[in-house]
Protein backbone atom coordinates (compact mmCIF):
# COMPACT_ATOMS: atom_id res chain seq x y z
CA UNK A 1 0.00 0.00 0.00
CA UNK A 2 1.22 3.80 -0.48
CA UNK A 3 2.50 5.81 2.09
CA UNK A 4 -0.04 8.33 1.27
CA UNK A 5 -2.91 5.69 1.06
CA UNK A 6 -1.90 4.16 4.38
CA UNK A 7 -1.88 7.51 6.16
CA UNK A 8 -5.51 8.33 5.02
CA UNK A 9 -6.26 5.08 6.40
CA UNK A 10 -4.51 5.47 9.76
CA UNK A 11 -6.10 8.97 10.05
CA UNK A 12 -9.40 7.50 9.02
CA UNK A 13 -9.49 5.14 11.84
CA UNK A 14 -8.26 7.49 14.39
CA UNK A 15 -10.67 10.23 13.25
CA UNK A 16 -14.11 7.97 12.86
CA UNK A 17 -13.40 5.39 16.02
CA UNK A 18 -15.55 7.81 17.96
CA UNK A 19 -13.21 6.85 20.87
CA UNK A 20 -9.39 7.61 21.54
CA UNK A 21 -7.49 4.29 19.99
CA UNK A 22 -4.27 2.36 21.19
CA UNK A 23 -1.21 2.39 19.05
CA UNK A 24 -0.98 -0.83 19.41
CA UNK A 25 -4.05 -2.38 18.74
CA UNK A 26 -4.45 0.42 15.24
CA UNK A 27 -0.57 -1.31 14.36
CA UNK A 28 -2.04 -4.94 14.60
CA UNK A 29 -5.55 -3.94 12.61
CA UNK A 30 -3.79 -2.39 9.88
CA UNK A 31 -0.82 -4.94 9.65
CA UNK A 32 -3.95 -7.75 9.15
CA UNK A 33 -4.47 -6.34 5.64
CA UNK A 34 -2.64 -7.93 2.76
CA UNK A 35 0.43 -5.96 2.08
CA UNK A 36 0.87 -4.09 4.72
CA UNK A 37 3.55 -4.33 7.36
CA UNK A 38 3.61 -3.04 10.55
CA UNK A 39 7.39 -0.85 10.20
CA UNK A 40 4.83 0.86 7.44
CA UNK A 41 2.43 1.72 9.89
CA UNK A 42 4.59 2.63 11.86
CA UNK A 43 6.20 4.51 9.69
CA UNK A 44 2.65 6.06 8.30
CA UNK A 45 1.71 6.86 12.16
CA UNK A 46 5.08 9.00 13.03
CA UNK A 47 4.28 10.88 10.12
CA UNK A 48 1.00 12.10 10.96
CA UNK A 49 2.02 13.20 14.18
CA UNK A 50 4.98 15.10 13.49
CA UNK A 51 2.52 16.46 10.83
CA UNK A 52 0.23 17.39 14.27
CA UNK A 53 -2.78 15.75 12.23
CA UNK A 54 -3.07 13.06 15.61
CA UNK A 55 -1.39 13.63 18.79
CA UNK A 56 -0.71 11.12 21.29
CA UNK A 57 -2.13 11.43 24.58
CA UNK A 58 -1.24 9.93 28.24
CA UNK A 59 -3.59 8.71 30.85
CA UNK A 60 -2.22 5.73 32.26
CA UNK A 61 -1.92 3.90 28.62
CA UNK A 62 -1.09 6.07 25.26
CA UNK A 63 -3.50 7.08 22.93
CA UNK A 64 -4.09 8.67 19.43
CA UNK A 65 -6.45 10.87 18.68
CA UNK A 66 -7.40 13.74 16.03
CA UNK A 67 -6.37 17.28 18.32
CA UNK A 68 -9.18 19.65 18.64
CA UNK A 69 -9.95 22.22 16.41
CA UNK A 70 -8.87 25.78 18.38
CA UNK A 71 -11.93 27.67 19.04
Amino acid sequence: MATEDLKQKVFEMVAQSGKKLKPGDLVRTLARSPGVDKKEVKAALAELVSEGKIIYSYAGHSWLEVPAEPE
